[in-house]
């Protein structure tokens, strides 16, 4: 592992924490370091492949196929990808999107880039993910990444996914919220519902000065779309909430992102 400082595998997310050994002058200077082998293990393979390759994406391809099936697989892909993104390795970066469950492992991944690297074509890839719910993990997990993407300095954050939810028609839209708030082998079928009652009253159990400190105008946006789906009690909550704090403005930013929506 030449070349791989301890500070880029903390960065990396290899080594989970590293701290200063015990008080004993036998100990003095030294870190204890500790690190998940599974990850460290996919990391050194995804090195190496990066380090060796040919120069070409077709060698670099084959050997990411040759490894399909085995445990390896998808966490040396991960890293692979990451290195080509954060070094701008053309060739490794040409195998991985080459791959064709390449959608897959970026909607896997995507939360793994940092806000410097991030780019157009990673705006357009969500974009196009969250325009296909039948794919539901794969919708959900984006929507999820992307609702938690408050600060709007970085590329991928959430107007996106609230510019999605606004271009909705009434089906449409109906259908999105459903299956974020949906999990697999729901029963009764109809559990979303209560999913995203509780979702919309432990907002509003908040309070509105927790709320304003705590979310942006869009995150609010969200909280209306998902409330128009909510029982008419949650409405009614979220309708007093709005009303109550009619004056602050976050609420009116959130008022007027949402009067952008297509459904009605």
């Amino acid at each position: 592992m030449k070349g791989i400082s301890v500070q880029r595998l903390v960065a990396d997310d290899i080594i989970l924490r590293q701290e200063i050994a015990g008080k004993g002058l036998s100990s003095l200077g030294d870190l204890v370091i500790s690190f998940t082998y599974d990850e460290l293990r996919d990391f050194i393979i995804a090195y190496s492949l990066v380090g060796t390759s040919e120069g070409t994406a077709g060698s670099l391809s084959e050997t990411l196929t040759g490894l399909k099936g085995s445990p390896v697989f998808e966490g040396a892909y991960k890293y692979v990808y990451l290195q080509a993104r954060k070094t701008k390795h053309r060739e490794a970066l040409q195998a991985c999107e080459q791959a064709e469950d390449f959608v897959e492992h970026f909607a896997l991944n995507v939360h793994l880039l940092p806000p410097g690297i991030q780019n157009n074509e990673d705006v357009s890839r969500l974009k196009v993910i969250l325009m296909d719910v039948s794919e539901v993990a794969r919708f959900r997990r984006a929507a999820v990444f992307l609702l938690n993407r408050q600060y709007l300095d970085e590329l991928l954050n959430i107007r996106i996914l609230i510019e999605h939810l606004n271009s909705l028609d009434s089906q449409a839209h109906r259908r999105a919220v459903e299956t974020l708030f949906s999990r697999p082998h729901d029963f009764p079928s109809r559990s979303w519902e209560k999913r995203l009652n509780g979702f919309v009253e432990n907002v509003c159990d908040l309070g509105l000065d927790d709320i304003l400190g705590d979310y942006s105008p869009e995150w609010l946006v969200f909280l209306l779309h998902a409330s128009s789906l909510a029982g008419w009690y949650e409405r009614q909550r979220v309708s007093i909430l709005f009303n109550t704090g009619k004056r602050e403005a976050k609420l009116q930013g959130a008022l007027e992102i949402a009067g952008n929506r297509k459904a009605t």
